[in-house]
């Protein structure tokens, strides 16, 4: 597998079912503890770029979701169970928990994005916290209320949203059909937002710089050519989509981790202590993608809650570059040096 395990989690759904109904409970979040101005701390970086209002709250939404640590959730499985391993990464976050009663390890994945949920009906609600499925099985999401903390921009497009989920190691059959860990679990999280949130620092999981970079940060590379900016088409924080004036390509930048094992369609080569992985071809399946592993494999620190921290595979940290043409181009436009550039800009970072 050569992206990231996990990533199908980020899927934005446009379409789920259910109605709300209340969770016993009242959020305990209240107002944001101290030290919550941490996320939105800071002038939001215009990158030498005529940002609309949208733009520059939907990227000062991006830097504060960054800014929170997904495997800080982790640490509260010890509620639940015999906590068990901790994998993953910057972006997000694997856990385990021995629940008693259950024959084996139930699975517990953190990940965020940034979506639009305000037409969408909720499948329970946790006090005034709606939580949503998201169509997997057991896998909920709930919106993080960045826009209550110090210093947020009012009127985001986008909710900052954190999504859960719970299954069991090695079943063929999901052995939980009421999904009750997971609904445990988040009903958990939402009770203590925001001021819950875990900020990200050096005693994070993956305490790696390269988590408190911006990927529009490539942004300055062209200077007052970027339009249409975002963070990536799943809502990944980690991800920049531009476009450049004067071509009709859009392009994303994304700063995430990597397998060194790619399909054949990829031509590998290493350059200055960097290797690439280059697919040029716009009429392939993969499109036009490219990836550099920057830096030493991620291995996580303690997070506590008596979890260890363990993972078969080795992940990179790594830059990524795509771009998104039109049918019947045969070229990838200027992806390969927006690649060559986000590797000079991002990878002292990461190691």
């Amino acid at each position: 597998m050569w992206v990231r395990r996990g990533m199908v989690t980020l899927l934005v759904l446009l379409v789920v079912t259910g109605c709300g109904r209340p969770v016993s409970g009242q959020p305990r979040g209240g107002e944001p503890a101290p030290g919550a101005d941490s996320f939105f701390h800071g002038d939001q970086p215009d990158y030498g770029q005529k940002l609309n209002a949208t733009e520059k709250v939907t990227l000062a939404y991006a830097r504060a979701l960054r800014r929170v640590d997904p495997c800080g959730f982790a640490a509260s499985l010890k509620d639940f169970g015999d906590p068990g391993q901790v994998v993953g990464d910057f972006p997000m976050c694997y856990a385990s928990v021995k629940v008693t009663g259950d024959p084996g390890l139930t699975e517990v994945s953190y990940a965020y994005s940034m979506q639009d949920k305000r037409d969408i009906p909720a499948a329970f609600v946790v006090g005034s916290v709606p939580v949503y499925e998201t169509g997997a099985d057991c896998e909920y999401e709930v919106p993080l209320g960045l826009e209550r903390l110090p210093g947020a921009p009012s009127n985001p497009t986008m909710q900052a949203m954190l999504s859960v989920s719970a299954y069991l190691y090695g079943s063929d059959e999901y052995s939980d059909p009421d999904c009750r860990l997971a609904k445990q679990v988040m009903t958990a999280i939402a009770k203590e937002l925001p001021s819950g949130l875990p900020p990200r620092s050096a005693l994070s999981a993956y305490p790696i710089k390269l988590a408190e970079r911006d990927p529009c940060e490539i942004l300055g590379e062209y200077p007052g050519k970027a339009q249409k900016v975002s963070v990536d088409l799943l809502g990944d924080p980690f991800g920049c989509d531009f476009s450049l004036s004067e071509t009709d390509i859009e392009y994303t930048v994304q700063l995430t981790s990597s397998v060194d094992d790619f399909p054949e369609e990829y031509t590998k080569s290493t350059r200055g202590g960097v290797t690439y992985f280059h697919n040029e071809d716009p009429n392939q399946l993969t499109g036009c993608h490219a990836l550099a592993l920057v830096g030493d494999p991620l291995y996580p620190k303690d997070v506590g809650g008596g979890a260890a921290n363990t993972d078969a595979d080795a992940y990179f940290p790594a830059v990524v570059a795509s771009a998104f043409t039109e049918e019947g181009r045969t070229d990838c436009g200027q992806m390969r040096e927006i690649l060559d550039k986000a590797v000079r800009l991002f990878a002292n970072s990461a190691r």
